[in-house]
């Protein structure tokens, strides 16, 4: 299963990312391209420990949630409330401008890749307790999630 604590599958983001355009509209659900931007940015704060996420996951979140999110079953299309922390309409960062929005994003992502499992990895808000290999699976299904939604 794919993960971007693999090299080959971060540059496969990478280059989908980079395809990106202010414009390019979603498929659904109602963000922005940049906001999405922003929304996948504060998710590696969260993981970096950059930015807190008040846990509100219950018992079949971090377990039975945490399974399919991991899991090869495409995530629900509009259906999955981000936590405010991570919700550009709440208390998310809010986009400023693409290009260097889209250069933030890039940034978190190779700092994430400089971690590894001995880093002492935080909660996930909704999901619990996650280990490195969980980590990079979360991320590399909620980016490629996202990127769907934006057609690249």
């Amino acid at each position: 299963m794919k993960s971007i604590n693999n090299p080959e599958v971060r540059k496969e983001i990478e280059v989908r990312v980079c395809k990106l355009k202010p414009a390019t509209e979603g498929l659904w659900g109602k963000m922005t391209a940049n906001e999405m931007i922003c929304h996948l940015s504060d998710t590696l704060r969260v993981t970096l420990g950059e930015k807190k996420a008040k846990g509100t996951g219950k018992w079949y979140d971090k377990t039975i949630m945490k399974w399919l999110a991991l899991s090869p079953v495409p995530w629900p299309r509009g259906k999955i409330v981000a936590p405010a922390e991570v919700n550009q309409e709440k208390a998310g960062i809010r986009p400023i401008e693409f290009e260097k929005d889209k250069e933030v994003f890039l940034k978190l992502l190779s700092r994430y890749a400089e971690k590894n499992a001995d880093y002492n990895w935080p909660q996930h808000p909704i999901l619990g307790q996650l280990s490195y290999w969980q980590w990079g699976r979360f991320h590399y299904v909620h980016f490629n999630h996202h990127l769907k939604q934006f057609g690249v």
